[in-house]
């Protein structure tokens, strides 16, 4: 369980590496950032590491829920595709610094344990888009002749880079718009 002062640094860290890079992000930086000690760091997690993997697993833990209420709605196998990214959008609106550390993989490259935590997440909605994607292909709403698999990492690939350029361009695009293109684009392929 994560404490509201542990959910306070995690916040700050995503801002931190939101505004520069990983690298700006120190349990010294951090600690004046929030007007507290190092010390004061330390008493709520071990290692920078573990505000990191702290920070993924309540990601993990918000993607899920998102997960969750897309597949709990009763929208068509198609539609849940649409509206789960909906849901991650508006996150992403409301918290852009989650966008840097989510499509951050490479910023994570040398800890194995972050680089596994991020697989782990991709891996969890890749794994309920084949669902809806097999879902789909059943019921006549997306193509049969794209292996579920690929019709996933085209949907997750596409937005990634959609996402990419909105945090390059200072977070400054109408995002929702921009998503409701790539959709109805992505759509019209997988019809």
């Amino acid at each position: 369980m994560t404490t509201d002062r542990q959910m306070e640094i995690i916040n700050k860290s995503m801002e931190i590496i939101a505004e520069g890079g990983i690298q700006a992000l120190s349990t010294k930086n951090l600690a004046l950032s929030m007007g507290f000690t190092e010390a004061a760091i330390y008493r709520h997690f071990k290692s920078k590491l573990e505000i990191l993997d702290t920070l993924l697993d309540v990601l993990l833990h918000d993607i899920d829920d998102e997960l969750k209420t897309t597949e709990e709605s009763n929208l068509s196998p198609r539609q849940k595709f649409t509206r789960f990214f909906e849901i991650r959008t508006e996150s992403f609106i409301n918290n852009p610094s989650q966008a840097a550390v989510i499509f951050a993989d490479d910023i994570f490259i040398n800890e194995e344990v972050l680089i596994d935590k991020l697989r782990e997440i991709m891996d969890h909605v890749r794994d309920h888009l084949v669902l809806w994607a097999e879902k789909a292909q059943t019921a006549g709403e997306f193509r049969t002749d794209i292996p579920l698999k690929h019709i996933a990492h085209i949907y997750m690939s596409s937005y990634r880079v959609l996402i990419g350029r909105w945090k390059m361009d200072g977070y400054k695009e109408d995002l929702k718009t921009q998503v409701n293109k790539l959709f109805k684009t992505l759509d019209i392929i997988f019809s």
